[in-house]
């Protein structure tokens, strides 16, 4: 099939190089000059199966723990992170299975795209910024005694999860700072740590490999459905023009809003705001392992810090943001200083401020926290939307997934959490 793909994120150039890979005739068309230029371009880069576990307490019962309402709602705000909203918290018995049955289906996805990472990785021998391993670490008496059902709803789903004492903690980590009082920590020695950029770059160069033409500083004006459904782009001050496709698939983040309105497809989109700080490590010849090996979450706060090659990673400041934003200003003191002192605390004088690079993006998160995959319900046009904080592995499986959908062949049952359908 003449497949186009709205939208070069992490999610547009794996589904190009898999539908590539299955034989289609590919166009890329992205507003932006090269791949991964928005959403993609400095999270975290943490891909773990582990975190669609709750490891985040339920707002009431954060409250009687914690004994104070604001940090209650502090810590759940911060904390979609990784938490996924709407996944879990307050309902009745029918709507906490359905709660139960969609993480479940996210942790067989994630891992299933872990899955295909390491099958790429390996195959592409595609060499980049990786690690193996995520530490995470609980602060406070609500977070930990809510790890327990984490750690056992791990186990139940047969996941190596295993709690951490001082000692495993160090082994772990050697570079961090860890009193000999710490609490425990859970260690989930399956996630993988990656500069998911440089991952995307590797990918596009295969895609292009394959014969993907990639349509950069292009603006998509228009989407048109039906048996030939048709893209309606432009470049710079040159007239619009349409071309026509046997397919349409859709990876344009919150742009998409704007381009499935007019086809009465509408998605109940939840933005959510958040900032990295990337910074050189410093290498020192007499502690070669001052900084992270892998990787670090803080469950509460849900900040991370992630090692990439020869420089640090921290992540976090997450909050809702405006639907239809305009530019956002450059984060502020009060989000950065969270992440900052998590460096420092953890990994005292590791890194060089002076030379730290702050990236901002507003993630299109869904209302239920899982991606929209697959037919979008009128004719010609597919989705692949929303995957948020977990953007790299679900990224890696929805390809795989939509492959199989647009063949015609059967996929998973675990697919159906992420049918658009569902949304209605």
């Amino acid at each position: 099939m003449k497949i186009a793909v709205i939208g070069a994120g992490m999610a547009g150039v794996a589904a190009a190089q898999a539908l590539a890979t299955d034989g289609h005739d590919v166009t890329v068309i992205e507003r932006r000059s090269s791949v991964a230029e928005e959403t993609s371009f400095a999270p975290a880069g943490i891909a773990a199966a582990g975190l669609a576990a709750p490891w985040l307490p339920a707002p009431g019962r954060l409250q009687a723990l914690a004994g104070h309402a604001d940090e209650a709602g502090r810590v759940r705000g911060i904390g979609t992170a990784f938490a996924i909203p709407g996944l879990f918290g307050a309902g009745d018995a029918a709507e906490a299975a359905r709660r139960a049955e969609r993480a479940r289906a996210l942790h067989v996805l994630l891992a299933s795209g872990i899955a295909r990472i390491d099958a790429l990785a390996q195959a592409l021998a595609l060499d980049f910024e990786r690690g193996d391993g995520l530490l995470l670490t609980l602060a406070d008496a609500a977070t930990a005694a809510q790890a327990e059902a984490a750690v056992a709803w791990l186990q139940q789903a047969g996941a190596r999860v295993e709690w951490a004492d001082v000692a495993r903690q160090r082994q772990v980590e050697p570079g961090r700072a860890v009193a000999d009082d710490a609490p425990r920590a859970v260690y989930l020695p399956d996630a993988r740590v990656g500069n998911t950029r440089e991952w995307t770059q590797l990918l596009r160069a295969h895609a292009q490999h394959l014969g993907v033409r990639f349509l950069f500083q292009h603006e998509v004006a228009q989407v048109s459905a039906g048996p030939q459904p048709g893209v309606r782009f432009a470049t710079g001050d040159a007239p619009a023009r349409e071309a026509r496709f046997d397919a349409v698939v859709v990876c344009a983040a919150l742009e998409s809003a704007r381009l499935l309105a007019p086809l009465g497809v509408k998605l109940p989109w939840q933005p959510i705001r958040g900032c990295s700080v990337t910074v050189a490590q410093h290498v020192r010849e007499a502690a070669p392992d001052g900084g992270p090996r892998a990787a670090l979450l803080d469950v509460r706060s849900g900040i991370s810090i992630s090692r990439l090659g020869a420089r640090v990673r921290v992540a976090g400041g997450h909050a809702s943001a405006p639907a239809t934003p305009a530019a956002p200003a450059a984060p502020g003191r009060k989000v950065l200083q969270p992440l900052y002192d998590a460096v420092d605390a953890s990994f005292p004088g590791a890194v060089n401020w002076q030379q730290a690079q702050v990236w901002q993006a507003t993630r299109a998160a869904l209302a239920d926290g899982l991606p929209a995959v697959g037919a979008s319900g009128v004719p010609g046009v597919w989705l692949n939307v929303g995957h948020a904080h977990h953007g790299w592995a679900l990224s890696q499986a929805a390809a795989g997934l939509l492959c199989a959908m647009m063949a015609g062949e059967a996929v998973p049952a675990e697919a159906g959490a992420l049918a658009p359908q569902r949304l209605r």
